[in-house]
């Protein structure tokens, strides 16, 4: 339901027709989370749902640092997007979240240097490039998962980019983001 009851920042969705509100920033047995989720977003078409949210019971990460979570509204199903393929843990601070208007494609944000290490735009294997926040564009139809902020000439900042997690768009095909870098 839509009680706010755990002390934390928390993610409701209202829907206007059935006259429901509903807390999101939950594990999907409807437990709020151990920590606040400060933000959410919703697809234009409602089905998909991104938490950016530092409890661990939600995103299932073995920590509480800010992860992503995406929420099929139709299955209830929920999936930590900032770890995709099972890499490590060793990262922090994903989010700034935005959806494409169908929900499969995710822009985001994230000072995560495994994710840096193992995806360039081709799916292939980059080098390291140290401790750097980089844009992000998950396709959740694929599972693909790739770097957005490259050069011009397709190599990757190689000094700590300042995004702010607020200024990332992607447009409702997901063909195209915009963000702020310095």
């Amino acid at each position: 339901g839509g009680t706010d009851n755990n002390g934390d920042q928390d993610v409701f969705i209202r829907d206007r027709i059935q006259n429901t509100t509903i807390r999101v920033s939950s594990d999907s047995s409807g437990n709020a989370g151990n920590a606040p989720s400060p933000q959410g977003h919703i697809s234009a078409d409602g089905s998909t749902i991104v938490l950016t949210t530092n409890a661990s019971s939600i995103s299932s990460s073995p920590n509480n640092d800010q992860q992503l979570v995406m929420i099929n509204r139709a299955t209830n199903q929920r999936q930590r997007i900032s770890a995709p393929r099972n890499l490590p843990d060793d990262y922090t601070g994903c989010g700034g979240s935005t959806l494409s208007a169908d929900g499969r494609y995710i822009g985001f944000i994230c000072f995560a240097p495994m994710l840096e290490n193992s995806y360039n735009t081709d799916g292939v294997a980059s080098t390291p490039i140290g401790d750097t926040s980089q844009v992000y564009r998950y396709d959740q139809l694929t599972g693909n998962l790739r770097i957005v902020d490259f050069h011009d000439d397709g190599t990757l900042p190689n000094s700590v980019n300042d995004h702010s997690l607020a200024s990332v768009n992607i447009s409702s095909d997901g063909q195209r983001m915009t963000y702020y870098d310095l």
